[in-house]
């Protein structure tokens, strides 16, 4: 009974560490097109200022769930490694 729950606790960090990876891997994509649109934006002859600072706040925001999503598996990660190998 312990080794089958253990192995569905498995089974879903697994499942977890992989859902993790691609969305960073999808929100690291992003960062370069959002750094092109501000650069953009930044070139115009009169630019938005409330637009730069939209996208700038985005990226900010794109950053930090991007370091939050890398801590989170890194310590999805461990705890794999712990109880699963």
């Amino acid at each position: 009974m312990a080794k089958r729950a253990i192995r569905g606790v498995c089974a879903t960090l697994a499942s977890a560490i992989r859902v993790i990876e691609k969305d960073i891997k999808d929100e690291k994509r992003r960062v370069p097109r959002l750094k092109a649109e501000i650069a953009a934006l930044k070139n115009q002859p009169n630019p938005d200022q409330a637009q730069i600072r939209a996208k700038e706040k985005e990226l900010r925001d794109l950053l930090q769930r991007i370091e939050e999503d890398e801590g989170q598996l890194e310590a999805f990660k461990e705890e794999f490694k712990f109880h699963c190998r």
